[in-house]
């Protein structure tokens, strides 16, 4: 399978264990495709895509998840699922927020867009194993809710463009030692 086509299966897992909403597929001059919840830039061909849920649990699977003990920090994960991994917590962090300056600070994201490429592709490996981490795409549906439900606030909204600088900054132009 070509990088393109295992890209395009990587970003359908992800958002096919993710809510249902409609997002935006952006095509650019060059065919590469990308996903995301704002609008695509001007330069990019755009069309919607909808999000469908995963199938509501059994009766039978409700009973035993409310019966499995709470673990992590949101009380929403079995134990038995995939182990924390820092580098994984910081991936999930980085998507989700810049996620959400894409919306509070459009114009953040079109500046560091190609810094945020940059980073994609220093961290791809780590990114090629969210969709197969359960922990992992629970987590980031848990973190772009909160970043959702910040922006849903329009005093919230304004903090949150504000803090896209100090919050991506650092990630998108790490300090290299000499």
């Amino acid at each position: 399978m070509s990088r393109a086509g295992a890209a395009l299966a990587t970003a359908a897992l992800v958002l096919a264990a993710l809510p249902a909403h409609a997002i935006n597929k952006c095509i650019d001059r060059h065919g590469k495709v990308s996903y995301q919840a704002a609008p695509c830039p001007e330069s990019s061909k755009q069309e919607k895509v909808s999000v469908m849920p995963g199938p509501a649990p059994s009766p039978a699977q409700g009973a035993a998840a409310a019966k499995a003990p709470a673990f992590g920090p949101t009380g929403l994960l079995s134990e038995g699922e995939d182990r924390a991994d820092p580098r994984m917590d910081a991936i999930v962090s980085t998507l989700a927020t810049y996620e959400g300056c894409e919306i509070a600070a459009p114009q953040f994201a079109r500046e560091n867009a190609a810094k945020y490429a940059a980073w994609r592709a220093e961290n791809a490996q780590l990114l090629d194993r969210l969709p197969h981490s359960g922990r992992y795409i629970k987590i980031l549906q848990i973190e772009r809710s909160r970043v959702q439900n910040q922006l849903g606030d329009p005093a919230a909204r304004k903090a949150f463009a504000g803090s896209c600088e100090s919050k991506l900054g650092p990630v998108l132009s790490p300090k290299t030692s000499k």
